[in-house]
C-alpha cells in the first residue's frame, strides 16, 4: 500500500537510520531500497543537508511535537529541490521510537510562482516606462523614473542612464537609482570606447553577464565581492542607426532571459524618450531664437489672414505708426502696405 502513495514517505529508527522507504522516495533520491535501509542521512547526503536533517528529526524525537519544514535537499544526480516535510514521532507497542515523515517536492509550485511574479513585475516596469518617457518634464527627472523603475521593478542593485555629448563624444550620467544617486561623481563623464560603458556605446551592443566575478570589464573585482554583484547587463541606446546613450544596471541575482528582453524592449523605449525630449527641447531653442529675432527687429514684421487682416505685428509698428501691437490685430493690412513695403507670402517686411 505505501508504494501506491506518490508522495515519498520514509520511516527512521532511533539512530536516524532507515528502515522502510516506499518506491516515490527511492525514485526521489536516485537510490535503490537496497541502498537506503540501515544507512542514514551522512552516508548519502552532503555534510551540510545531512547536519540540518539530522537536527531537524532529533527534534521530532526529543519533543514528540509534529514538524514542518522547508528544506533543501540535493539529488544523487546533484539536482536541488525544495522540499516540504513532515515529520511524526510514533511509539510501537515495545516502546520503541519511530519517525515518519513524508515529502512534497515544491521546486516546480515555487518554480511557476516565481516566474508568475516575475511577468507581473515586468509588466508594471513596462508601463512605469512608458509612463515615465511620455511625461512633460525635462530630461533627468524623466530618466530618474526610469532608473527607478529599474530598482523597483527588476530589484537592480543600482542602475545608471548616460545620453551621448556628440560635440565631445562622451557620455554623460543623467540619472542614477539604487546604491548610488549621485549624477557628479567620476563616471559622470565617460568618453566613448572607455570602459565597460564607454565600449558598449562605441560597440554598440550589449554586455550582459551572470558572473560578474570574474568577468574582464568588470574592472573593480573587489567591489563586485564586497557587494555580492552577480549579474551586469548594459545596453546602447540607438535610434535610426545613431547612438544615443547608454542604459547599465548591476544586481546580486542572476537575470533570467524574460528580464534581458524586457530590459531590451525598454532600451528601445527610452531611446524614443529621449530622442522625443531632444527634438522637443531643439524646437523650443529655435522658437525661442525666431521669437527674439522677430521682437527685437527694428523693422515690422506682421503676418495677414487670407482677408488680408493682420494677425500678428511686432513691436515695431508702435516706432513706425504710432500704434502698438495690439491696436493694429484684426485690421486690414492693404492701407498700410503701399510702397516702399515688400511682401513676402504671409510675412510682410518693412524695407
Amino acid at each position: 500500500m505505501i508504494n501506491s502513495i506518490s508522495d515519498p514517505i520514509f520511516v527512521k529508527n532511533r539512530q536516524h537510520q532507515w528502515i522502510l522507504v516506499n518506491n516515490a522516495f527511492c525514485n526521489f533520491v536516485g537510490q535503490s531500497r537496497e541502498e537506503l535501509i540501515g544507512k542514514s542521512d551522512h552516508d548519502l547526503f552532503a555534510q551540510a543537508e545531512a547536519d540540518v536533517f539530522w537536527e531537524k528529526d532529533e527534534l521530532v524525537f526529543t519533543t514528540g511535537i509534529t514538524a514542518e519544514n522547508e528544506e533543501f535537499f540535493t539529488d544523487s544526480y546533484g539536482a536541488t529541490h525544495l522540499i516540504l516535510t513532515r515529520k511524526d514521532l510514533f511509539k510501537d507497542e515495545l516502546g520503541d521510537h519511530f519517525l515518519v515523515g513524508t515529502i512534497r517536492d515544491l521546486t516546480q509550485q515555487k518554480q511557476m510562482e516565481a516566474e508568475l511574479a516575475e511577468k507581473v513585475s515586468l509588466a508594471a516596469f513596462h508601463v512605469e516606462i512608458n509612463t515615465a518617457i511620455t511625461q512633460d518634464l525635462t530630461i533627468q527627472p524623466i530618466l530618474k523614473r526610469c532608473t527607478d523603475a529599474l530598482v523597483k521593478h527588476v530589484n537592480a542593485a543600482f542602475a545608471r542612464i548616460w545620453t551621448l555629448n556628440p560635440l565631445e563624444n562622451v557620455l554623460e550620467l543623467q540619472a542614477s537609482s539604487g546604491m548610488y544617486t549621485h549624477i557628479n561623481g567620476p563616471h559622470s563623464r565617460v568618453p566613448v570606447g572607455m570602459f565597460k560603458i564607454g565600449l558598449i556605446a562605441q560597440e554598440r551592443q550589449p554586455h550582459l553577464t551572470n558572473k560578474v566575478i570574474g568577468d574582464p570589464r568588470v574592472s573593480n573585482q573587489e567591489w563586485a565581492k564586497q557587494e555580492g554583484m552577480v549579474a551586469f547587463a548594459g545596453y546602447p541606446l540607438i535610434l535610426d542607426g545613431n547612438l544615443i546613450g547608454v542604459i547599465a544596471m548591476f544586481a546580486r541575482h542572476t537575470l533570467t532571459q524574460s528580464t534581458l528582453d524586457a530590459l531590451q524592449l525598454a532600451a528601445n523605449d527610452i531611446s524614443l524618450g529621449i530622442k522625443r525630449i531632444q527634438a522637443e527641447r531643439a524646437l523650443k531653442e529655435s522658437e525661442n531664437k525666431y521669437r527674439h529675432l522677430v521682437e527685437t527687429s527694428q523693422n515690422m514684421i506682421w503676418s495677414v489672414d487670407t482677408h488680408g487682416c493682420w494677425t500678428f505685428v511686432n513691436v515695431a509698428v508702435k516706432n513706425i505708426y504710432g500704434y502698438e501691437p495690439a491696436e493694429m490685430i484684426g485690421r486690414t493690412a492693404v492701407p498700410y502696405t503701399e510702397r516702399p513695403y515688400i511682401i513676402y507670402g504671409d510675412i510682410y517686411c518693412k524695407r
